[in-house]
């Protein structure tokens, strides 16, 4: 299954060098906004323990890793690499409760 759309511009907006990680959230509405759809498809895709869920997820890990968010990713990737599907889905739910927050 193709990566979304929403994936291959948030891979984009990481890619560009000129972007500074810790400000992806914070300074840009509109890659929140991105990170946030992206999430939920995330969300979606392990609650039917879909593998795709790994691949999008890389792009909200590139994303946010360096942010005041580390944490929170650090505990959604441990989940996902131990075949965890239910605790990364909470995880990822705790996370987008607090981007929707920021």
């Amino acid at each position: 299954m193709p990566v979304s759309n929403v994936a291959k511009g948030i891979q984009k907006d990481v890619n560009q060098e000129s972007v500074n990680q810790n400000e992806v959230i914070q300074n840009e509405v509109i890659d929140k906004d991105k990170l946030i759809l992206l999430l939920e498809e995330v969300i979606e895709d392990l609650a039917g323990y879909d593998a795709d869920s790994v691949v999008k997820f890389e792009f909200i890990n590139k994303s946010l890793k360096g942010t005041i968010y580390k944490t929170e990713i650090a505990q959604i990737e441990t989940a996902m690499e131990n075949y965890e599907f239910e605790e990364a889905e909470k995880l990822c739910k705790k996370l987008m409760q607090k981007l929707e927050i920021q």
